[in-house]
């Protein structure tokens, strides 16, 4: 209980955190015409890039992120941003034989641990940056497809 309580705390705050670093992006970007993917930041680049590589490399298919309609990508991104947030050291001492109490409370049920790989602290961010998007996207194309034609 106490587990589950923390996991949708933590959760909340990423999403928290992740609303503020986009609404700072776009207040500072508000009168710039962005165009092209050179006008974008390195960061916004890498996010975008793992979002089409989850979707080219690894076969996840918008079809396929439309099943998972129980929070399981926001968990799985809330999870690789806990991730992204610890130093070297809790990095070091967290990963990988014992998961992780935290993330192992973030990390869908439903889903093989197997699937939760860590790399470095901006590749975890990036990954949870772009499930984030994964989600969004789901939510967005379920929305349109309730909405009267």
């Amino acid at each position: 209980m106490i587990g589950t309580i923390l996991a949708h705390t933590v959760t909340a705050v990423v999403f928290f955190t992740f609303g503020l670093m986009i609404m700072g992006a776009c207040a500072a970007r508000r009168d710039e015409d962005l165009r092209t993917m050179d006008d974008l930041s390195a960061a916004e680049r890498s996010v975008l890039a793992e979002r089409r590589r989850q979707i080219s490399a690894e076969g996840w298919s918008l079809d396929h992120d439309d099943t998972h309609t129980d929070g399981e990508i926001a968990r799985s991104a809330a999870a690789y941003a806990f991730a992204g947030s610890l130093s070297d050291w809790w990095r070091a001492n967290l990963f990988p034989s014992s998961f992780g109490c935290l993330i192992r409370e973030l990390w869908p049920e439903t889903w093989d641990r197997s699937w939760f790989k860590p790399k470095s602290r901006r590749e975890d961010l990036v990954r949870a940056g772009a499930l984030l998007i994964a989600d969004i996207e789901r939510i967005d194309r379920a929305s349109s497809a309730k909405a009267p034609s």
